[in-house]
């Protein structure tokens, strides 16, 4: 059965062990520029930006396209509807 405490809960875990993973892979990982974007007050009602080293940049062609995004979405959401135990 679906709960979503135990969804939610499963989220974070993933995003710790990918975290986690991701800096055994990479010593030199660091996450300043999530913190920053994350905390900083001048940030406070910016949304849907990319940051690369703390500034705002431009990301590539691929993640400025709406359409893509709207596919990925559709496509993500589609899947968790099959597998879903509901």
């Amino acid at each position: 059965r679906y709960s979503n405490t135990r969804a939610y809960s499963q989220s974070k875990l993933v995003n710790i062990l990918h975290a986690k993973e991701l800096a055994m892979r990479f010593k030199v990982f660091g996450a300043a520029t999530t913190c920053y974007t994350a905390l900083h007050p001048s940030l406070k009602d910016v949304t849907g930006q990319y940051f690369v080293d703390s500034n705002k940049s431009n990301c590539s062609t691929y993640g400025r396209d709406p359409e893509l995004a709207h596919k990925l979405w559709t496509f993500s959401q589609e899947l968790i509807d099959k597998h879903s135990l509901s």
